[in-house]
């Protein structure tokens, strides 16, 4: 699927004027010190990275812009750009725009991470793995060098959870949606991706990206019940970001838990709502919000409420801006 692209420029504009306000999406517990950044850019940071936990890569762009705008010389925000532009598990393919913008944050990264800590010049290294310009036709190979990459940086800081989950997601991005066989049988890489998260559950179990990404690691296998507990523990976790609020969703559809399925989702589309107000509906997120009125309308197909089935299936078309289908038939 190709990363939506409203204008990357655009992002940064919207960065700065659209997101002046003290009150924002409430993105919970998420934090990370990072070096170099003012309290403000330190807040604005915290926003992008949980964005990015959310898979919500536009937003994360345009909050690691403001971070930049206040603290040019903050290494991690460059590498939170960078990294928000990179192939995520919903969207493994790049466009030219992206893998240059990409290429060219990760340089910027590198240029200001003489001051950075070790664990933060370790991330912004392995990144350098994950982007060339020009950008090759097939990234593949990129994307195996970065997780060997993360793979070392996970060993050198094992008690640090952010690095946990983005091993995890390096690996797991080697095998986007294919960590499953149609009959149950598990990809090579899964054994691996699941024991970093599993231990790094056990040490967090209430982060937010190791949740999110464990569920997308067991939802389509035959053990999908060991999920249940992430799920759980993902619902409240950060209120303000509908995506996270949908996640559980994915292992309550495959437990038959199709009162949990309506109530999570119906809670995500007001959240979204929020979103809406603020970003429109012409952006890469659209995907993910009509993501929830299809859960909505399955749940309650399962549970025999047909009236709100039909409502929020017959609401899908009003919510997708007709430029967007222009654009991107796809989304």
């Amino acid at each position: 699927m190709k990363r939506l692209s409203i204008s990357l420029a655009l992002l940064f504009v919207i960065g700065l004027t659209g997101c002046q306000s003290s009150e924002y999406h409430d993105i919970g517990d998420v934090h990370r010190d990072v070096s170099a950044a003012s309290s403000e850019a330190q807040l604005w940071f915290d926003r992008g990275l949980a964005m990015t936990y959310g898979f919500n890569h536009e937003e994360a762009i345009i909050c690691f812009d403001r971070a930049l705008a206040i603290s040019p010389d903050c290494a991690m925000a460059h590498w939170g750009r960078a990294y928000a532009l990179g192939p995520n598990y919903n969207a493994p393919i790049l466009t030219d725009d992206a893998s240059h913008q990409a290429f060219e944050s990760m340089q910027r990264a590198v240029a200001t991470s003489r001051s950075a800590s070790p664990v933060e010049q370790a991330l912004i290294q392995a990144l350098q793995a994950r982007y060339s310009w020009p950008a090759p036709a097939d990234r593949s190979e990129l994307d195996r060098r970065f997780a060997d990459e993360m793979r070392k940086v996970h060993a050198r800081f094992p008690d640090d959870a952010g690095v946990c989950a983005a091993t995890a997601e390096a690996l797991m991005q080697l095998r986007p949606w294919k960590l499953w066989s149609p009959e149950g049988k598990p990809a090579p890489e899964l054994a691996e991706i699941r024991r970093v998260l599993e231990g790094g559950l056990k040490r967090w179990p209430d982060h937010p990206a190791l949740c999110h990404l464990y569920i997308h690691a067991m939802e389509a296998g035959p053990e999908v019940a060991l999920a249940v507990p992430a799920a759980r523990r993902l619902e409240p976790l950060t209120p303000g970001l509908g995506h996270l609020v949908h996640m559980p969703s994915h292992i309550y559809v495959w437990t038959g838990q199709y009162d949990d399925v309506i109530r999570v989702n119906l809670k995500a589309c007001e959240v979204d709502d929020a979103y809406v107000q603020e970003r429109g509906k012409n952006n890469f997120y659209t995907a993910y919000r009509i993501h929830n009125y299809h859960f909505v309308a399955y749940g309650a197909m399962w549970e025999g409420r047909r009236e709100l089935a039909l409502r929020f299936a017959k609401a899908i078309p009003g919510e997708i801006d007709p430029e967007l289908l222009s654009a991107f038939p796809e989304v």
